[in-house]
């Protein structure tokens, strides 16, 4: 994912500037291509999990080993949850399975 450090507000504009700009291509995506996808970022997010956990106690100011660190273990499991969530229905929609 590149290298971690303290993210000012024109680098998170930056960001969302690029996913919008991506979103064209995103929509014209079979489901069985975003569901590839989706499960290649979460297999990232999984594998960098540490150091995703690491930069956002930097961000709150938090120590790494701190009482307060499982909150950001937590925040990433959660990104890997919803990818995996998000995943499984495309995967769905692609075999044409019930979404429910």
């Amino acid at each position: 994912m590149g290298t971690m450090g303290t993210t000012t507000a024109t680098a998170l504009d930056q960001a969302i500037n690029d996913l919008r700009a991506g979103l064209p291509s995103w929509v014209g995506l079979p489901a069985a291509e975003r569901a590839a996808l989706l499960r290649a970022a979460r297999r990232r997010v999984v594998a960098e999990s540490e150091e995703l956990a690491a930069a956002t106690c930097a961000a709150k100011g938090i120590s790494r080993d701190g009482p307060y660190a499982g909150e950001a273990v937590a925040e990433v499991s959660l990104i890997a949850t919803v990818l995996r969530a998000s995943e499984t229905v495309f995967g769905n929609i692609a075999r044409g399975k019930d979404l429910l």
